[in-house]
């Protein structure tokens, strides 16, 4: 297991921040990436008083890698994010699938003049596109799992 700590949230947001802060691009709205990407999404959305719009995604099925399922709508009308500049923001990035399915969706509906995408941890290994802002890169082996401080390690599925 690669145990995150509350203290490795914090410090991977305050990473982040400070890149979008260089950026100078001012967002209009984050999109923030459920389950546990919603944490680094609201810190940063609370650092950078941007309003914050949740998302559920799926893509495994205890260890299993499936395709990427939106489980819920932004909850927003169609023209809410036409023209306005959008942060995506999730807590790893393995192979990117998780954050092209998300950015198709909001280009197909929504019509956001910007889309960036920022994210705590990329895996060096798998990581295909690199989002726009990234706190962390790690390196996992297959038969480890990350543990964030909310997870329960007993729940992890067995290989």
């Amino acid at each position: 297991m690669i145990n995150i700590t509350w203290n490795d949230i914090e410090l991977t947001s305050e990473k982040m921040f400070l890149q979008i802060t260089e950026s100078r691009i001012n967002f209009d709205y984050i999109v923030g990436i459920g389950g546990s990407g919603l944490v680094h999404a609201l810190l940063l959305s609370k650092k950078m008083n941007v309003p914050l719009i949740p998302v559920m995604l799926s893509s495994y099925n205890g260890r299993e890698r499936k395709p990427v399922e939106i489980k819920t709508t932004l909850g927003i009308e169609n023209d809410a994010l036409e023209g306005k500049s959008v942060l995506i923001v999730d807590d790893i990035i393995a192979s990117g699938d998780t954050l092209k399915i998300i950015k198709e969706h909001l280009v197909g509906i929504y019509n956001p003049a910007e889309i960036k995408t920022a994210v705590a941890y990329v895996s060096k290994k798998l990581c295909i596109q690199y989002p726009d802002f990234y706190a962390e890169e790690y390196v996992r082996n297959d038969d480890e799992w990350i543990l964030f401080p909310w997870d329960d390690p007993q729940k992890f599925p067995k290989l």
